[in-house]
This record gives C-alpha cells, sequence and structure tokens, in this order.
C-alpha cells in the first residue's frame, strides 16, 4: 500500500486544460485552468469516475490523469456508470 493517496485531476482531451471544482450553483460547476496543481484532486479513482460521469459536462471529451503515474483514464461506457477504463498514450 502506498503512503500517500494518488492524485487524479480531469483534463479536457482537447484543449489539456484540467477542471478546478467551484461552488457556483450551475449545472457545471467547473472552470477550466491550466495546471494539474490548480485543478481539483481527487484521491480515488472511483470519486473521479463518479465526478466524471454524473458531474462534468457530456459534450466535451474529459479524461482522468493519475498525476502519481500519468496513467490515462476514459469512461468506459460498455460498462456503464461510473465506471472509467485505462487507456495507453
Amino acid at each position: 500500500m502506498k503512503d500517500k493517496p494518488y492524485r487524479f485531476v480531469i483534463q479536457d482531451a482537447k484543449t489539456e486544460k484540467y477542471l478546478l471544482h467551484v461552488d457556483s450553483g450551475i449545472d457545471h460547476p467547473y472552470e477550466d485552468v491550466d495546471t494539474a496543481e490548480e485543478a481539483t484532486a481527487w484521491s480515488s479513482l472511483e470519486h473521479v469516475a463518479y465526478v466524471l460521469w454524473w458531474y462534468v459536462d457530456m459534450h466535451r471529451e474529459y479524461q482522468i490523469v493519475n498525476l502519481d503515474t500519468n496513467e490515462v483514464f476514459i469512461k468506459d461506457k460498455q460498462r456503464g456508470i461510473p465506471h472509467a477504463m485505462s487507456v495507453s498514450k
């Protein structure tokens, strides 16, 4: 087991911007930021996958990035909500 939790962020696959959660009360409560350090980080893949499925704009292509391993995950649409799967880059 690792001493520190993994750090997962959500990134727009096209613009390469990251998402920062803001408590705005709107349907898409996120702002685009330039760096992963500015972005909201989640400690588990399960949590960030849930956020990606339910709270992130469905009209843009987002991916989850593990900041510790650089592994990238996308929605696993065949497996259903709220699963994510690893992709090779």
